[in-house]
């Protein structure tokens, strides 16, 4: 309808195969060549490589070609539509929105695809893949799943483009979890990814059952309302990832060595642990499969069995002396201390911590914005505390502590 339109405005005769192949022809360039406009130089190197040998294959004449370059250029589909032949007025060009450059992109690739090929529609895959591209293609994949194996043809982006696409999908109620994941398992022909940077993703809402993801690199990754169905992840890399409403059932992370600065968000809370310990009380409270024979915060109370007291308290110490990190805050929010303690044991840590209080060992910080109250290491036990996490040193005051917090 926009080619229509133009014909009658413009007064010309170039039909709409025509128009939308210039069109296409300047949005694949600009995307090869990672452009959202195209200053005066890159405009007329594309018109002397491609745009003039387009018109002259389509019959037109050599005098004919100055005015049609100057109406094509000014197409509605451009913020030069109005303003008069960017090339001659040496200004660049750019589409009307940065998403009609990726829909022409998209719209060749899968062309060329239904056509029986990737040829140019490859173009696609060699980088990565803009948002508003995986929408367009999250459309195409659920209707031809073909071309996620397009995708996954360049294999450096290949996996990480195809859960670009398949999230778009989920995140846009084009694709159901379930479906997103057989269109992926379908591509690649297992559920074994392998050695994949996946690094930075966003994904929201996939599923996973029963995958493996040696040597996968998730750092950084932010999952939200994903679930990890008894997935292998002991030799894939994890750190700095945040989770939110994410489930990990059954999913393998061993003794979690490679998996740091976690980040968790628990409601309008979000705590990063560094701590190994910390780790996998959070991993295993997700539903993940940890080694947990040195963590007694897992049982369940019983009657008759020595108090967690003495655990409880240096639960509290690792907040300000993490294992897996240098960082040594002077301050943490009250409320991240139960973040990483599994559920049946988030109601013990207030006594705990206004027990330590009363003993001198905590006092009250400064307010942050909000009014959310903050605790800190009083001066007189913190280079004592420190020796503990840093030293595994006790020293009188410590030792005496412990024995104390074992009758709480």
């Amino acid at each position: 309808m926009v080619c229509e339109r133009e014909r009658e405005r413009q007064d010309y005769t170039l039909s709409n195969e025509l128009q939308e192949r210039f069109l296409s022809g300047i949005a694949k360039s600009m995307y090869s060549d990672n452009a959202y406009q195209y200053e005066p130089d890159l405009l007329e190197l594309y018109w002397e490589m491609d745009g003039k040998d387009m018109l002259l294959s389509a019959g037109y004449a050599q005098a004919e070609l100055e005015g049609l370059r100057t109406k094509l250029m000014c197409h509605a589909m451009f913020d030069s539509a109005l303003s008069g032949d960017p090339l001659a007025a040496r200004r660049g060009i750019q589409f009307v929105h940065p998403s009609f450059r990726d829909f022409f992109v998209a719209r060749e690739a899968i062309k060329r695809l239904s056509d029986g090929g990737a040829g140019e529609g490859s173009v696609i895959g060699k980088r990565l893949l803009s948002d508003d591209l995986s929408e367009i293609l999250a459309a195409e994949a659920a209707a031809e799943p073909q071309c996620l194996v397009l995708l996954l043809s360049e294999s450096k982006y290949g996996v990480r483009n195809v859960l670009s696409v398949l999230n778009a999908g989920v995140r846009t109620s084009i694709l159901g979890a379930t479906e997103a994941e057989k269109l992926l398992a379908d591509a690649i022909g297992s559920k074994s990814i392998t050695d994949a940077d996946l690094s930075g993703l966003r994904l929201e809402g996939l599923q996973f059952v029963e995958w493996s993801f040696d040597g996968c690199n998730f750092n950084d990754c932010f999952f939200t309302r994903c679930q990890f169905e008894r997935c292998d992840f002991t030799k894939a890399s994890w750190h700095s990832c945040t989770m939110a409403e994410t489930s990990l059932d059954g999913s393998d992370f061993g003794d979690a060595w490679n998996v740091n600065g976690l980040g968790i968000i628990d409601g309008d809370e979000m705590d990063r642990l560094w701590d190994n310990k910390e780790i996998r009380l959070s991993l295993h409270d997700a539903g993940g499969s940890v080694r947990t024979d040195d963590l007694p915060l897992l049982e369940p109370p019983r009657v008759g069995e020595g108090s967690v007291g003495g655990e409880l308290v240096l639960h509290v110490f690792r907040k300000f002396f993490p294992s897996g990190s240098e960082k040594e805050p002077r301050h943490r929010k009250v409320s991240t201390f139960s973040t990483s303690l599994p559920g049946h044991r988030k109601g013990e840590i207030p006594g705990v911590i206004d027990w330590l209080t009363r003993k001198g060992v905590l006092e009250e910080g400064p307010l942050l914005r909000g009014g959310q109250a903050t605790i800190g290491i009083s001066a007189a036990y913190r280079d004592d505390v420190k020796r503990l996490m840093r030293e595994d040193r006790e020293t009188p005051s410590i030792q005496q502590l412990l024995s104390e917090a074992a009758a709480l």
